[in-house]
């Protein structure tokens, strides 16, 4: 007897009813491949469809999902991947706390990386929180990004004033390259094709709010919709290839050179610079993954002082089963070593640690809080004079400052 591969276009539930019944299943998958290749059709921007396959495709790509929560990110980056990775939700309040990453291995051995964003462009968050998470997706993407995906939902019909202040943020933090690099991706789009006929129709209508017209006009082809919802095999085969190609071309279109920015490049000199003190001073590999892994989850706290960022580091040893730390030593594990250090050694040695990363962190504020100074009109030559004073200020600090250094 057939199995259910021989059916791509019959559900599960489907096919569990007919098991048994290749007829009735012949018919159900005949049926299910005129819909699907209408509802294909319908989800592929006309600018597309005769495009041309790319002429290379990179070993590795990598993926940063972008925009506002309750829009189909976590979603769309479980259909990227073809599995359940990312924890979904249908509120618009965010699933995702901070950004996550996850790297999988596609057909051919390709690799993919993708990163969700928790909503940090949502206007309920501030601006601490914000730049936090800027530092955190630089460092989760140090080496560039050659996709963002801007989710949207087929569903909003209106385009509101906090759409426009996303669109703005996303332009503050990216600059004017964020279109080059933008792919577009329409979710919840079954639901709306009953109102409308295909994508265009969708996107035409989209355009008559300016700030999606400006947005689209920028974006050009790069638009492209999934149904994350299907459970038909053949559908999400389907989406996940057409969301593959369509960042394939993003990339062709950037002459396969990454998106990077002044986070990403200091976040890679921070990484490269952890990576050669630890080969110089010989640390053992599991202090290197504990303190990246302080790193890429963090928070305000973790870099509010050298007590907390020390604390942190520890419980990650711990709960990683990555060594075992007590009050007088800790006991580094391995795969073929094991190294026993003393704690003052180690607190001693996370503390310079911890006084670079600050310095960093600090350094990104600026450049950041400088970024949105300029987006709000200030001369840039002023916006550069504030940004150096404020950085010089934040690193080196007053005297007393310093005095507060060394006490730590």
């Amino acid at each position: 007897m057939a199995g259910i591969n021989n059916y791509p276009y019959v559900d599960s539930e489907d096919y569990n009813e007919h098991k048994g019944d290749g007829k009735e299943l012949k018919r159900l998958n005949d049926r299910g491949k005129t819909k699907c290749e209408k509802k294909f059709k319908s989800y592929t921007f006309s600018a597309n469809v005769n495009k041309k396959a790319p002429k290379k495709r990179l070993p590795t790509i990598r993926v940063a999902f972008v925009g506002k929560t309750g829009h189909g990110k976590s979603s769309t980056a479980n259909t990227l991947i073809g599995s359940q990775q990312f924890k979904e939700g249908a509120s618009t309040k965010s699933q995702t706390v901070s950004s996550s990453i996850k790297t999988c291995s596609m057909v051919g051995g390709r690799k993919l990386t993708v990163m969700d964003s928790p909503g940090m462009e949502d206007t309920h968050r501030d601006e601490k929180e914000v730049l936090d998470e800027v530092f955190r997706v630089g460092f989760l993407l140090r080496e560039g990004v050659d996709c963002f995906i801007y989710c949207i939902n087929a569903m909003s019909h209106r385009f509101t004033k906090e759409d426009e202040r996303v669109l703005s943020t996303l332009k503050s933090k990216f600059g004017k390259r964020f279109t080059d690099y933008c792919l577009i991706v329409y979710t919840n789009i079954e639901s709306k094709l009953r109102d409308i006929k295909d994508l265009d129709e969708l996107c035409l209508k989209q355009r008559e709010h300016q700030g999606v017209d400006s947005l689209l006009k920028k974006i050009g082809w790069k638009v492209v919709a999934v149904d994350n919802s299907s459970t038909i095999p053949a559908e999400k085969t389907r989406n996940q290839r057409v969301l593959i190609d369509m960042i394939d071309w993003v990339v062709e279109s950037n002459n396969y050179s990454p998106y990077t920015n002044i986070v990403c490049n200091k976040a890679q000199m921070l990484f490269n610079g952890l990576n050669k003190r630890a080969e110089k001073e010989g640390w053992h590999p599991s202090l290197l993954v504990a303190v990246i892994e302080c790193v890429t989850s963090s928070t305000s706290a973790n870099f509010s002082d050298a007590t907390e960022f020390i604390k942190v580091v520890k419980a990650v040893i711990n709960d990683s089963n990555l060594g075992k730390v007590t009050n007088s030593e800790v006991k580094l594990h391995g795969e073929n070593q094991n190294k026993t250090m003393k704690i003052s050694a180690f607190e001693d040695t996370l503390k310079a640690i911890y006084f670079e990363l600050r310095n960093l962190l600090q350094f990104v504020r600026v450049q950041l809080i400088a970024s949105f100074v300029v987006d709000d009109k200030m001369p840039v030559h002023m916006a550069v004079v504030f940004g150096t004073v404020l950085w010089a200020t934040l690193v080196c600090g007053t005297p007393d400052d310093d005095l507060e250094d060394d006490s730590d």
